[in-house]
């Protein structure tokens, strides 16, 4: 089963550099907490590492209905990419 959580992402990602992003007069802790960059409209691909991540191995992008219809067009990292 193929998982995009950010809890179990970072376990395997490591946070590169530092957020600057705010929402709604808070510091965001994550940069591109979303994995929304770069953009991705459809299918997926294969990344070494993508803005304020760098990955262990490679990141497997994808849009969400690709691994599961219910994920509708959320992007989504897989952690075993392959």
């Amino acid at each position: 089963m193929k998982f995009g959580l950010l809890l179990a992402s970072a376990l395997v990602f490591s946070q590169v550099g530092e957020a600057t992003k705010t929402t709604q007069g808070s510091k965001n802790l994550l940069e591109n907490g979303n994995f929304e960059q770069p953009a991705l409209q459809s299918g997926y691909r294969f990344l070494d590492s993508f803005p304020g991540w760098k990955g262990t191995g490679p990141i497997e992008q994808g849009v969400g209905s690709v691994y599961n219809k219910l994920w509708g067009n959320k992007v989504v990292v897989e952690l075993d990419a392959h």
